[in-house]
């Protein structure tokens, strides 16, 4: 697609409609790093979206993400589940996350009902406790803020107290991780859970000598 006509095109705000008044999902699954990143969190983000999708394939579950042009829409399914675009881009995306606290509701169109949504990140709606899962990769915002800009390290910091004030259930991808969120962000630790990332087949296959030469 080309740049310009890529740039003019408006994911709708929630998609597809008819889908979504037939059946509450049971889960939404936030795949913004994945449409909008390459490495890091968005890695991390393919992989657990694969891996959900292959462990149940018949479950309700949508994937749910900000608009990116990296992303022209042209598959209404691309991590194999149906999925709802946003118009809204990342700063928009977690600006109106966080407005919903601030409302006590969730206002987002096409997020007001769901059983659980899983957050791959520390970007969570206002729901009942039981029904969001935050994921928390670091708090290098807390203890190294130096390597982060003022947006990011305020951003983190109201994320962190919503999901410390609404008691949201949260993954940690390592004890350390884990043992931060109770001392530096005082999250309770009956709360947390420990799910250190996976690997692919691919890092468990030796390469050949051709390979290693290339």
């Amino acid at each position: 697609m080309d740049p310009k006509q890529r740039a003019r095109t408006r994911v709708p705000t929630a998609y597809p409609r008819d889908m979504m008044d037939e059946a509450t999902p049971d889960l939404w699954i936030d795949v913004s790093a994945a449409l909008t990143q390459r490495a890091g969190i968005a890695r991390y983000v393919r992989g657990l979206t694969e891996a959900l999708v292959a462990m149940d394939p018949t479950e309700r579950g949508f994937t749910v993400g900000t608009y990116s042009h990296s992303w022209d829409g042209s598959t209404h399914r691309p991590f194999g589940v149906p999925h709802v675009g946003t118009v809204l881009g990342v700063r928009q995306w977690r600006l109106a996350l966080l407005a919903g606290h601030l409302l006590r509701r969730t206002i987002l169109p096409g997020l007001n009902r769901f059983r659980w949504f899983l957050a791959t990140d520390m970007a969570v709606p206002f729901a009942a406790p039981e029904a969001v899962i935050a994921t928390i990769h670091d708090l290098t915002t807390v203890t190294h803020p130096d390597t982060h800009s003022l947006l990011t390290r305020v951003n983190a910091r109201l994320a962190l107290s919503r999901i410390r004030a609404r008691g949201y259930r949260v993954v940690a991808n390592s004890r350390r991780t884990a043992r931060d969120a109770v001392q530096l962000a005082h999250i309770q630790q009956s709360r947390i859970t420990v799910i250190h990332p996976g690997v692919t087949q691919s890092f468990l296959t030796p390469p050949d000598s051709e390979a290693i030469e290339a």
